[in-house]
């Protein structure tokens, strides 16, 4: 009889918990290019693709300017991962990688996780001057 008692709250525990009971899925929210892309942008890569310098002819702090690109073409290409130049640059060697080394340490997987989903969803962002 004590088992049954102590069954129960431990099944309902282990549910709570997520060990026994499937968790639902929840789709990721979309990425929000003013709280999560222009920031890591802004300090990552102003300082030489921004109003004051611009390697490249290229400017990162509009989508617009994104879509122009400089030199080598757009950055972006929305919803086309393979297109984007801004991609094969933060996950280049060691003589491509953006920033350089010499220059600032390299995004980390989850922040270029994070540039790839914007851009696969479409690089939606406010219209800016």
């Amino acid at each position: 009889m004590m088992n049954r008692f102590l069954t129960y709250p431990l099944l309902f525990l282990a549910c709570l918990t997520g060990w026994l009971c499937p968790q639902p899925v929840v789709a990721d929210e979309p990425v929000n290019y003013l709280k999560q892309i222009k920031p890591l942008l802004q300090a990552k890569c102003y300082s030489c693709h921004g109003v004051l310098k611009q390697e490249a002819k290229l400017r990162l702090e509009t989508r617009t300017l994104m879509l122009k690109g400089g030199d080598n073409g757009p950055a972006i290409v929305p919803a086309k991962t393979d297109e984007s130049l801004i991609l094969g640059r933060v996950t280049g060697g060691e003589f491509t990688r953006m920033p350089p080394a010499d220059e600032g340490a390299s995004l980390k997987p989850k922040e270029i996780d994070l540039i790839k989903r914007w851009i696969t969803e479409g690089a939606v962002a406010p219209d800016e001057e």
